[in-house]
C-alpha cells in the first residue's frame, strides 16, 4: 500500500480544500496476469494539518463550484451534436469504438480528429446537418486554453436550430492513468518486461498528464501558468462548456448518449486487458510526483469532489465532528 498526501490548493479561485485519501495503490497480479490498481476514497479529516473550521469553509466553495456547473438536459431530442473531447490514457478508446458503432446503426454523422482532413473545418460544415453527429476530438482538435471560444460557437449555433449540444470528456484516476502510459510506453519499446523495467520504465520522458492535455491538446506547453493556474483554468473550463464530465464511470456516458439521442444501444463496450508488467512501489511513488507536478494530482481530485458525487464523503466527515 502507498499513501500519498494530497493538498488541493485553487487559490487563484479563492478554493483551498486540504484533503488526504490517500491514493493508492493496492498493485497486484490478476487471475489472467493482468495488474490492478485500486485507488481509497479521499477524506477531510484524514489530512495531518485538518482544521474542521476551515474545512466547512472550503467544503462551501465546492459546493457553490458544484451549483455552477453546466446541468445537462437529457430528455431525448432528434438533433444535435454530441462532442467527445478524448483524452488518451482515459479508457477513452473503447467508447470512441462504441460511438462509432453508435453512428453505423443510426445513420448518423461521424466527424474525427484523427481522420485525414481538418477537422475544424468539418466541424463547422457539420453544425447545419440534420439528425445527430458525433465528434471526436483528441490529438490536433482543440486545445481549449485558447481555443475555448470555438466550443462557445459551436454550441450557440447548434441550440439556436432548437437541437441539443452535448460535450462530454471523461478522466482517470491518476494511478491508473499513469498505469495506461506505462503501458503504452511498454509496446513502443518493443523489448521485454525484464529490460523495460531495467529502463525505469521510460520514466525519465514523462508522459502529458490529463489537465495539460484538457488544455493544450497535443501541443506544446510554453510553462506559462503555474500549477494552480493550470487547476483553475481547467476547471473554469469543464464549468463553462462541458454538459457531462466523468471520473472513471464509462457506464454513465453510454446511458447519458443513450438518453438524449433516444438510440438503442450497438452493444457493451469492449474491454481491453492488460499485459504482465509488475509494478514496484518505487514507480507508483513516481507516478504520484509526476501526478504532483504536472496539475494532475490536485485537478483530479477536484474533478472528483465537483462532479463525482465526493463531496458526500466530506460532509459525512464534517457531520461526525
Amino acid at each position: 500500500m502507498v499513501r500519498h498526501l494530497a493538498t488541493v490548493i485553487l487559490a487563484a479561485a479563492s478554493i483551498s480544500l486540504i484533503s488526504a485519501p490517500i491514493v493508492s495503490a493496492t498493485i497486484a497480479k490478476g487471475n489472467a496476469g493482468g495488474d490492478t490498481v485500486a485507488a481509497s476514497h479521499r477524506r477531510l479529516t484524514d489530512a495531518l494539518d485538518y482544521d474542521s473550521k476551515n474545512s466547512v469553509d472550503s467544503l462551501s466553495r465546492l459546493l457553490e463550484m458544484k451549483s455552477q456547473t453546466r446541468k445537462l438536459d437529457e430528455t431525448k431530442n432528434d438533433c444535435g451534436v454530441l462532442f467527445y473531447y478524448h483524452i488518451p490514457g482515459t479508457k477513452g478508446a473503447a467508447l470512441n469504438e462504441w460511438l462509432m458503432k453508435l453512428e453505423d446503426a443510426n445513420n448518423a454523422q461521424y466527424i474525427s480528429s484523427s481522420d485525414d482532413g481538418s477537422f475544424l473545418e468539418k466541424v463547422e460544415k457539420s453544425l447545419d446537418n440534420e439528425g445527430w453527429t458525433i465528434i471526436h476530438a483528441q490529438d490536433d482538435s482543440l486545445s481549449l486554453h485558447l481555443d475555448e471560444s470555438k466550443l462557445e460557437k459551436w454550441r450557440e449555433t447548434v441550440t439556436k436550430k432548437q437541437c441539443q449540444f452535448v460535450a462530454i470528456t471523461n478522466f482517470a484516476d491518476t494511478i491508473d492513468y499513469s498505469v495506461a502510459h506505462t503501458y503504452k510506453k511498454f509496446a513502443q519499446c518493443n523489448c521485454t518486461p525484464e529490460v523495460f523495467k531495467e529502463r525505469n520504465y521510460d520514466m525519465d520522458t514523462p508522459f502529458d498528464g490529463q489537465l495539460d492535455y484538457l488544455l493544450f491538446n497535443n501541443g506544446e506547453y510554453d510553462g506559462t501558468l503555474e500549477t494552480k493556474d493550470k487547476v483553475k483554468r481547467g476547471m473554469e473550463i469543464l464549468q463553462k462548456h462541458f454538459d457531462l464530465v466523468l471520473l472513471n464511470n464509462r457506464e454513465q456516458f453510454v446511458d447519458t448518449v443513450l438518453k438524449v439521442t433516444g438510440w438503442p444501444s450497438p452493444g457493451p463496450l469492449a474491454e481491453k486487458a492488460h499485459g504482465s508488467l509488475i509494478f514496484t512501489k518505487d514507480l507508483v511513488s513516481q507516478y504520484n510526483k509526476v501526478a504532483a507536478k504536472n496539475g494532475d494530482g490536485d485537478f483530479v481530485d477536484a474533478v472528483g469532489h465537483v462532479y463525482n458525487s465526493d463531496l458526500a464523503y466530506l460532509v459525512a466527515a464534517l457531520m461526525d465532528q
